[in-house]
């Protein structure tokens, strides 16, 4: 019985922390996904010989690859509540994302924000394509 105590005050101490290294976590493994994504996009303009434009759909909450002439889509990723990697809020500035060249430059600097609770990561990416991670 005193095992048992024992056992349930060490849960009961242990669950915040669990919580916040659980969404730092998936904060972590999205960062990397995320990258990848905007990395694939230079790399399919490039690839296509083609424009085209990453953005935020933010009402169905997925980060698109689109071809700019004709509008369709090349590459989606949904970064909802119910996906493995749930964020609560995704910011790109600028809002209405970009446009890269199959030159392999976009038209501006791109810092796309995800976040899980109160942790955030920001991921930047210059105009030649360069993406770094803060």
């Amino acid at each position: 019985m005193v095992v048992v105590v024992i056992v349930g005050m060490m849960a009961t101490i242990a669950m915040p922390r669990i919580g916040t290294t659980v969404a730092r976590s998936r904060i972590a493994a999205l960062e990397v996904v995320v990258g990848s994504d905007m990395a694939n996009a230079f790399a399919l303009a490039a690839r296509t010989r083609r424009p085209v434009t990453l953005t935020y759909d933010s009402t169905t909450k997925q980060l698109l690859t689109k071809d700019r002439a004709s509008g369709i889509t090349l590459s989606a990723r949904y970064l909802g509540q119910a996906a493995d990697l749930s964020v609560t809020r995704v910011t790109l500035s600028p809002a209405t994302g970009i446009t890269i060249f199959p030159t392999g430059l976009a038209d501006d600097a791109l810092q796309v924000t995800i976040a899980n609770g109160s942790f955030s990561r920001q991921l930047r990416s210059t105009i030649a394509g360069q993406i770094t991670r803060q």
